[in-house]
């Protein structure tokens, strides 16, 4: 099948369990314009936007470079590959208080900010008219997630290890609109 149009764009939305951490997910929406390089292959550029479930940052912003390879199975049913690299935007400040091991009083914040994100993902296309699908896809988000501790007294011996939070690594999946 010849190609037509260049240029197309792609809108997809999920939901993930964010698997290094009990309880917690998170709600997804991207929209990522493209560039048919050819039938089977595109490349463009997105943002995005996350919303974590009892976990830190609570929202973040992904921008993102992406390429997507289609396999050609002359049927409406196409597999495909999807990856997605770039930088998430967004951060949550949380206050903390207590006693430290000497008894001294201490108060802060910690402020965690999103950071570098990948986004491979598989899945399925149907075509349903021509350079129009809708897919389903299962993905692997990783968000980086930086900590910056501000504590007072600067005297008092805290552990911060309760506090940093690990990089977010979600399971997702995600149905999605392309044309």
């Amino acid at each position: 099948m010849a190609q037509d149009k260049k240029i197309g764009l792609q809108l997809e939305a999920g939901y993930g369990i964010i698997s290094n951490k009990d309880n917690a997910s998170a709600y997804q929406i991207f929209l990522s314009p493209f560039y048919r390089i050819n039938d089977n292959f595109s490349i463009g550029i997105g943002a995005g936007l996350m919303q974590h479930k009892s976990t830190f940052p609570e929202r973040s912003y992904p921008v993102y470079v992406h390429s997507k390879y289609r396999l050609n199975t002359n049927s409406s049913l196409k597999p495909f590959f999807n990856l997605k690299i770039g930088y998430g935007f967004g951060s949550t400040e949380v206050g903390i208080a207590g006693l430290d091991i000497n008894d001294l009083q201490y108060s802060g914040e910690i402020k965690y900010s999103a950071d570098f994100f990948i986004s491979p993902s598989i899945g399925v296309s149907y075509e349903i008219a021509k350079q129009r699908s809708l897919f389903l896809a299962i993905s692997y988000d990783l968000l980086k997630v930086k900590t910056e501790n501000i504590i007072r007294p600067e005297n008092a011996v805290v552990d911060l290890n309760s506090y940093a939070e690990k990089n977010n690594s979600i399971i997702g999946l995600r149905l999605g609109y392309e044309f």
